[in-house]
């Protein structure tokens, strides 16, 4: 799907008793910068070769719903393997200026795993195969909101109104992975509906339940925990006008 860097090679050296380090050969995107919040509450372009540039509300909106579309694709809902490490502050995401539509990339993937505990070999049945997906669009939304001031300050909440993006983005990426992995045509409905009929409590004890999975007193985790109310507002707001 080209949303990742090409891998060319990877080997370990040295090869021997001493201390080893694993190292690889990827590709590197060129023309793609990082993007990040600044002190207004705007977006800035890290655009190294004509600087450090402003990103438009909209724009920097079709960016988190790009980014969204990204990790939900590879999200295997089987497996309940996702995306994890992945954080704005780092750069992770980055973004090619110009076009009508922002072309976005992931640069690496640190770890790609279960995020759900399950017994080898037992095959998930409908219900845990929704309610992973359910903790996953939690978990991925708030994620989303995460970033660092010009990319090095203090950690930020992105503005909970990019999440009419990211559900977008969330809705797109489930309908490629459910060609990837060949589910059947009625699933991916199927999940929407799951999802529409979560109310606010039910929301809420989600992104509790997510959040228990974070490092406890951490800034990161306390930064979402105040914000949760805010984003369950404005992901069942994002939801309700996306339905017919």
């Amino acid at each position: 799907q080209g949303f990742l860097p090409r891998i060319y090679g990877c080997a370990v050296f040295p090869d021997g008793p001493a201390q080893a380090a694993e190292m690889f050969a990827a590709q590197w995107l060129t023309g793609y910068y990082e993007f990040h919040l600044t002190r207004e509450a705007a977006w800035s372009l890290w655009d190294d070769r004509h600087g450090h540039r402003g990103l438009s509300s909209a724009w920097a909106a079709a960016v988190y719903g790009r980014a969204a579309m990204i990790l939900t694709y590879y999200y295997n809902p089987l497996s309940f393997e996702a995306i994890g490490q992945w954080h704005h502050g780092a750069g992770d995401f980055v973004v090619r200026p110009g076009g009508r539509y922002p072309s976005v990339r992931l640069v690496s993937v640190r770890r790609y795993a279960p995020f759900l505990e399950t017994e080898q070999g037992i095959v998930p049945d409908l219900a845990s195969v929704l309610d992973g997906l359910g903790l996953f669009l939690m978990d991925m939304s708030l994620r989303m909101r995460l970033d660092r001031i010009d990319g090095i300050g203090r950690l930020a909440c992105v503005p909970a109104d990019c999440l009419s993006s990211v559900w977008k983005g969330f809705r797109h990426g489930l309908k490629r992975l459910c060609r990837h992995h060949r589910l059947p045509r009625e699933f991916e409905q199927g999940a929407i509906d799951y999802l529409a009929v979560h109310d606010r409590h039910d929301l809420v004890r989600l992104g509790l339940d997510v959040l228990d999975r974070y490092a406890a007193g951490a800034g990161e985790t306390e930064l979402l925990r105040r914000a949760l109310e805010e984003h369950v507002d404005a992901l069942r707001t994002a939801m309700s006008r996306d339905r017919p």
